[in-house]
């Protein structure tokens, strides 16, 4: 059900955006001003896990996931670790 204000427009909703912003950023910022300009609030969860995020989601990947433990690849190569330090991992 939809609220409607006293001019009877469509109140504006918050639309969460469940997404990987590491692999698929452009295509998400996309859909997120797609929702925008329409009025309403894109919020961002950002559930990276392969490398640094192009933008930070209103949710980051380490505040969605609840670990300080971050896989990230170490270079081309594909190599894997473990990031103890999603702080600095993330800026």
């Amino acid at each position: 059900m939809s609220r409607v204000s006293e001019k009877g427009k469509i109140a504006p909703k918050g639309i969460v955006i469940i997404c990987n912003l590491d692999t698929r950023g452009k295509e998400i910022l996309f859909v997120k001003d797609l929702i925008a300009g329409r009025g309403h609030r894109p919020i961002l969860v950002d559930f990276s896990m392969e490398a640094l995020p192009p933008v930070a989601g209103d949710v980051t990947c380490v505040e969605a996931i609840g670990t300080t433990n971050i896989v990230a690849p170490v270079d081309a190569s594909g190599e894997h670790y473990i990031r103890d330090d999603p702080v600095t991992f993330l800026r």
